[in-house]
């Protein structure tokens, strides 16, 4: 069994606005200072604190945030957040947000 509760966790994060959401990268500051994260590094964030200890080992590392989150949920669920959370449209918009990310979490995992 997997722990749900840090699931919920990372769930409500997603959902309360407090980050802005990017690609390609767990977490990346612009030349203004504005932090945006991708999907799972919302989760290393509120799961882990911060997004450092998975930068080194890349996203398939032995310590990556993939091998970690398979841990706490139980399965390889990468393939489903990784291309959704980095599917923009040709405006440069995301094509799912983090609410629906979220509802994707929420379905196959709550």
């Amino acid at each position: 069994m997997y722990d749900k509760v840090k699931v919920k966790t990372w769930v409500d994060a997603l959902r309360s606005g407090d980050y802005k959401q990017g690609a390609d990268r767990l977490c990346r500051s612009d030349a203004d200072g504005v932090i945006s994260y991708c999907c799972l590094g919302v989760y290393s964030k509120v799961i882990d604190g911060n997004t450092d200890k998975y930068l080194m080992s890349g996203f398939t590392g032995p310590k990556s945030v993939y091998k970690h989150l398979g841990e706490v949920v139980g399965r390889d669920f990468r393939g489903k957040l990784s291309s959704r959370n980095d599917d923009l449209l040709e405006d440069g918009t995301h094509k799912y947000n983090f609410s629906s990310l979220a509802d994707c979490i929420e379905k196959e995992l709550l």
